[in-house]
């Protein structure tokens, strides 16, 4: 989770997370310990380990929103996002199709998927790009299909489809996914993607 100030706003992060502290109680929200280490752009960064990270920085995240946010404090959290690759589509299907089929197969909210344009080629289905959070993506690909509307699209990673080494989604080498809690400092970035729809 990430709590920015926006421009012209009168309170300081340390101000926020203060007010905060002294009106959550952590434990209610089932979290137990908080572990704290500094980023390389000065943010703090609060880890949640355990079982259920992830749901607890969902739940503080919000329940900071509602007690200390405003129109001045811009509160989110961000995931680790890869994208995937889904063709053989039929010309009937829309992006909002694409959207819901990979929020259900991934067990994530429709507002963490993003999908590009659906492409369509000469005698060839239609595929496009989606990029959603890499917990939702690992169960999109693990099948290797999708159902979207009345088809049975197929699912690849995308280094797979740039002829890239695998990445830990597609090896399942373990790779650092706790929950963190960012606070200050500038709102991370995430590499670029090799395609170009998500943008």
């Amino acid at each position: 989770m990430v709590v920015t100030v926006l421009p012209g706003g009168k309170r300081k992060v340390a101000e926020v997370i203060s007010d905060a502290k002294s009106k959550i109680k952590l434990s209610d929200l089932g979290i137990s310990t908080i572990g704290p280490r500094r980023a390389i752009t000065g943010a703090m960064i609060l880890e949640i380990p355990g079982e259920g990270g992830a749901a607890k920085a969902d739940a503080l995240a919000a329940k900071m929103a509602e007690i200390v946010g405003g129109d001045d404090i811009k509160i989110a959290r961000p995931q680790k996002k890869v994208e995937v690759r889904i063709s053989g589509l039929d010309d009937s299907v829309t992006t909002p199709e694409v959207v819901t089929a990979v929020a259900l197969a991934g067990e994530c909210l429709g507002a963490e998927v993003m999908v590009g344009e659906i492409r369509f080629y000469p005698y060839r289905m239609g595929a496009c790009w989606a990029r959603c959070p890499l917990v939702a993506a690992r169960k999109v690909v693990t099948s290797g299909r999708l159902q979207v509307g009345w088809s049975s699209a197929r699912v690849e990673p995308a280094n797979t489809v740039a002829g890239n080494p695998p990445t830990p989604m597609e090896t399942d080498v373990a790779v650092d996914t706790t929950p963190k809690v960012i606070t200050g400092g500038e709102e991370p970035t995430e590499k670029a993607a090799p395609s170009e729809c998500c943008k």
